[in-house]
């Protein structure tokens, strides 16, 4: 090949090129834009925008809310462990649980709320209470109180950490719960939901257990949680966590606490009195009262306590209740089922008198009683199943 050939082909290659120019520099443009994509800091795009984000700035605040609470609240939780013995000192069972140190107005300790069945039938000597700060001590002194799965126990011990109660009665659904014990052994566990339910009565809970109203929750509650506190944002206890329902044994997002002010009242007696001082009516209640019978006695629905007898010589039968007859009202407060009824007259104070509606003959009457000793009339027989 010459020089002038080699010359004439070159410069048709630069032409070539110099048209097909722009094309390339479309392409590195498009090359350099997509390598300035790949290699953004993650920085400058997602922590960037999740730093500056209300909605990630909400959550950290409850978070911190969550946080506070559980510090407040941890100190005052409370686990134990419990042995039972049979007649001959041989332990035949062992059960483990929470409590929260509460304050009693007249007492001079905090006291510790627990369940019944965590430490049922078991001696003093036979409870260890493991405290938050490692040391472990053995109740002075244990009170119990059936009816409720209650007990309460004296550690003798002063300047223990306590955790205030609030108000149950201002608990709603949706509100935000903490749930604080020692599930599966676990100490200081804390789980988090909202208030499901409250006032749930009709629950399959033993026999024992004669007043029954508890607040749901979906707080994770396991076992080992009974006995712990379900508190709320303001760092109170609004209840005792008690049971949860449940296929499996474990949690399902269904447990359930003891309200508050339940737990106040019924320790708070224990303290002072070493028994809770009830009130009773004297009548037992059917089996179910549903809305077929309550259609035939004239009523559109079965709210209501229906009487089904009325034992001799107690508040009822002086005061001229008959079987039959449907509790609507006491002192002025509708009643909505048995459970609802026993509740209420547990609470009030035995001697006063109140005014109930009932409903008899298809049609509304008053009836004013007063209420007798609960304690008193289990002393004097031996019929346990009426109110």
């Amino acid at each position: 090949m010459t020089e002038q050939t080699w010359n004439r082909g070159f410069t048709r290659l630069t032409r070539s090129l110099r048209a097909l120019f722009p094309y390339f520099a479309v392409i590195a443009g498009l090359a350099l834009y997509l390598e300035s994509l790949v290699n953004v800091p993650v920085k400058s795009t997602v922590q960037a925008d999740a730093e500056s984000s209300p909605s990630i700035a909400m959550l950290e605040d409850s978070g911190e809310v969550f946080r506070r609470v559980a510090k407040a609240v941890s100190p005052g939780v409370v686990y134990i462990e419990s042995k039972q013995r049979d007649k001959k000192g041989e332990i035949y069972n062992e059960e483990a649980g929470s409590g929260v140190l509460i304050k009693i107005d007249g007492f001079e300790r905090p006291i510790v709320v627990t369940n019944l069945h965590v430490v049922v039938n078991a001696a003093p000597r036979d409870i260890d209470v493991l405290l938050s700060d490692g040391r472990e001590l053995q109740p002075k002194q244990v009170w119990s109180d059936r009816d409720t799965d209650l007990a309460a126990l004296d550690l003798g011990e002063s300047g223990l950490p306590s955790v205030q109660t609030g108000d149950s009665d201002l608990v709603h659904v949706g509100q935000w719960v903490l749930a604080i014990g020692s599930p599966f052994g676990l100490t200081q566990s804390v789980t988090h939901g909202i208030v499901s339910a409250t006032e749930r009565r009709q629950l399959g809970l033993p026999q024992s257990m004669r007043i029954k109203e508890f607040i749901q929750t979906d707080a994770a509650i396991n076992p080992g949680n009974s006995g712990g506190p379900l508190v709320n944002l303001r760092a109170q206890v609004v209840g005792i966590n008690t049971a949860i329902a449940s296929r499996t044994g474990g949690s399902s997002g269904v447990g359930f606490a003891i309200p508050a002010q339940i737990v106040q009242r019924v320790v708070g007696d224990l303290v002072r009195y070493g028994q809770v001082r009830r009130a009773y009516l004297g009548v037992e209640f059917p089996v179910a009262f549903n809305r077929e019978e309550a259609i035939k006695l004239g009523l559109p629905t079965a709210r209501g306590a229906m009487v089904a007898s009325v034992n001799n010589n107690t508040p009822a039968a002086n005061a001229g209740l008959k079987a039959g007859d449907v509790i609507l009202e006491f002192n002025g407060k509708s009643v909505e089922d048995d459970s609802h009824l026993i509740n209420m007259v547990s609470q009030a104070s035995a001697g006063e008198t109140v005014r109930l509606k009932v409903w008899r003959k298809r049609q509304a009457a008053v009836v004013d009683i007063k209420l007798g000793d609960w304690n008193t009339y289990q002393n004097a027989s031996a019929t346990t199943t009426v109110e």
